[in-house]
């Protein structure tokens, strides 16, 4: 007894819709190889992303903290602390 064409034919169909098909043609490996590539991309651009972010702010906490030391305020407290002077040599 052989199996038949038909047979196969089901076995395929059924296999294909409950995704249970595997192939070892190049084309299958190398989707799978692009997908590995893209998870791994992806992964390095949340990490940069993260990256960028903590660096952007603190840029921006190092510039409010420029222009607090350049006010005035900050100016008159420190020569009324300081004899007068702001920078003592």
């Amino acid at each position: 007894m052989g199996v038949q064409v038909t047979d196969v034919i089901k076995m395929f169909i059924s296999e294909g819709l409950h995704g249970d098909i595997r192939s070892n043609s190049p084309v299958v490996k190398k989707i799978k190889d692009y997908e590995d590539e893209i998870a791994f991309l992806k992964g390095k651009l949340y990490v940069l992303e993260n990256l960028l972010h903590d660096l952007l702010s603190r840029v921006d906490h190092l510039e409010e903290r420029i222009d607090e030391l350049e006010s005035p305020d900050f100016l008159l407290k420190g020569r009324r602390y300081s004899g007068g002077r702001i920078n003592k040599s």
